[in-house]
């Protein structure tokens, strides 16, 4: 898959300007898990990466969410080996229904994560609003499918939804796919960790 087809854009390329309206959830993490780290081990592999994600993420709001994560004999952070057991549950893709997956997985470490499924731009904007993160399927085309995780908004003067996404191919948090523009939404998942 191209990095470049789904509409992807940074930070600076929206004007400011025309920004009326922006929302955050709280993001502590600064560096997240890349496709590329995983190559050798699985293929198509967004959907497990975006977990992994979901998984760094909710430890970077609190230590007791360590058990999330696989550690190294140090007792540091093992990406290889956290992604490895999160691929056990999410697998390769095309992974069209992330939701079960990723509740199982969460399950599997003693925590219980809710998804709820959206399908509209206002859904999106709510879930932002209460400070939970959403996965969202993106189609670019047919059997051409992207996950990637949204942690915030930024609505224009005109009507332009850019949502804050990290879309598991950078390793920062500062990229935005303007909503519905270079891609097809197929539908997100909000999470939120019970």
């Amino acid at each position: 898959m191209s990095k470049s087809r789904y509409g992807f854009i940074d930070l600076r390329e929206i004007d400011q300007k025309k920004i009326v309206r922006e929302k955050d959830i709280p993001i502590k993490q600064k560096i997240f898990a890349t496709t590329d780290l995983f190559e050798g081990h699985a293929k198509n592999h967004c959907a497990a990466t975006l977990v992994t994600n979901l998984c760094l993420y909710y430890w970077s709001l609190d230590e007791r969410y360590k058990p999330l994560l696989e550690l190294d004999d140090r007792g540091q952070v093992d990406l290889q080996k956290t992604f490895a057991a999160v691929h056990k549950f999410v697998g390769d893709g095309p992974v069209l229904f992330l939701r079960k997956k990723a509740l199982a997985y969460f399950k599997s470490r003693g925590f219980t994560l809710e998804g709820r499924i959206l399908h509209t731009k206002k859904a999106l904007k709510e879930a932002v609003e209460r400070k939970d993160p959403c996965a969202i399927l993106l189609e670019n085309a047919y059997n051409d499918y992207h996950w990637v995780l949204s942690t915030g908004y930024k609505e224009s003067s005109f009507g332009d939804l850019y949502l804050n996404v990290i879309d598991n191919w950078y390793a920062s948090h500062d990229r935005f796919i303007n909503y519905g523009l270079g891609h097809v939404f197929l539908y997100a998942v909000e999470f939120k960790i019970l």
